[in-house]
């Protein structure tokens, strides 16, 4: 049987890119589906069958799983007594300022096409010690109760709550030692992104192109343009740009520097280039922004 694709929009209440709720049984999650989100699930009664392509494992009070976007799977709910919370999020919950956290290196490892072969196992049941299992339900508790509030984004605590939740999962995840060998490699393709970015912020007036990148790191181009993304938010050479006009942004204080001189500073060969940058993300031209301020 085809598996189905589930978008968040399926949920009715949906708040600012995030569903949580606490449920007896799913007749949608019964049948072999898939998500463009990512799906925690806790135990706090009974038991529950969590199927994937080849497998299934029985989960009772006090287990977990955490699937990614595009991995199929399916649950059923095999006692009468069956419970289990439900949370359904997107990364976009998280930004700006997440990307630096080990619960983003860990959401990012998840996903199916992290890391070319170098992603975590996708588990399909985690054992949680007693004292994370009071920890995960405390805060799927404390997230209940901020999901019915109509709370604007940044003064939310959905964000810090779920970050914390993948944060319970991580240590239950790399308590086994092969998840603590693919954590080290992990930590070693972020770190690397992470000095890229930095090499970007202080080279930015530079032609700075993805072979230099690649070769400054030690990155494949493939490897450089997959996880950039993940981990700062968006492509290298789209934050170069941001980085440029944002300096830019700032040059254009100083009223004796023409926009011209600007272009040079923050790195353009050509105006032309600079100007229709500027315009596509500050949305107006560069003399009007002047004019503004």
């Amino acid at each position: 049987m085809l598996a189905n694709r589930i978008t968040l929009d399926f949920f009715q209440n949906v708040s600012n890119y995030y569903h949580v709720y606490k449920i007896n049984k799913s007749k949608a999650a019964e049948l072999p589906h898939y998500h463009d989100f990512f799906q925690v699930c806790y135990v706090s009664k009974g038991a529950i069958l969590h199927r994937g392509d080849s497998n299934e494992v029985e989960l009772v009070k006090g287990d977990a799983f955490i699937i990614p976007p595009s991995f199929s799977h399916s649950i059923l709910s095999e006692t009468p007594n069956s419970e289990f919370y439900s949370l359904s999020f997107m990364e976009q919950i998280f930004y700006p300022g997440f990307s630096g956290s080990g619960a983003y290196k860990f959401l990012a490892a998840l996903q199916v096409d992290a890391l070319d072969k170098e992603h975590l196992d996708i588990r399909l049941k985690v054992t949680l010690e007693d004292s994370l299992k009071s920890n995960i339900k405390n805060l799927l508790d404390c997230l209940l109760n901020e999901f019915p509030l109509k709370i604007p984004q940044d003064l939310s605590m959905a964000g810090s709550l779920i970050s914390a939740i993948l944060l319970v999962l991580a240590r239950a995840y790399f308590a086994e030692p092969k998840t603590q060998d693919q954590l080290k490699n992990i930590n070693i393709y972020f770190e690397s992104i992470m000095a890229c970015k930095e090499y970007i912020d202080k080279n930015y007036m530079r032609n700075i192109t993805l072979l230099e990148l690649s070769k400054e790191f030690a990155l494949s181009r493939s490897i450089l343009c997959l996880l950039f993304p993940k981990i700062v938010g968006v492509p290298p050479i789209q934050y170069l740009t941001e980085k440029r006009i944002e300096q830019a942004l700032s040059l254009s204080k100083v009223e004796s520097l023409s926009f011209q001189e600007i272009s040079d500073m923050v790195g353009y060969e050509d105006y032309s280039t600079f100007f229709r940058n500027f315009c596509k993300i500050v949305g107006i031209s560069p003399t009007q922004y002047r004019s503004t301020k």
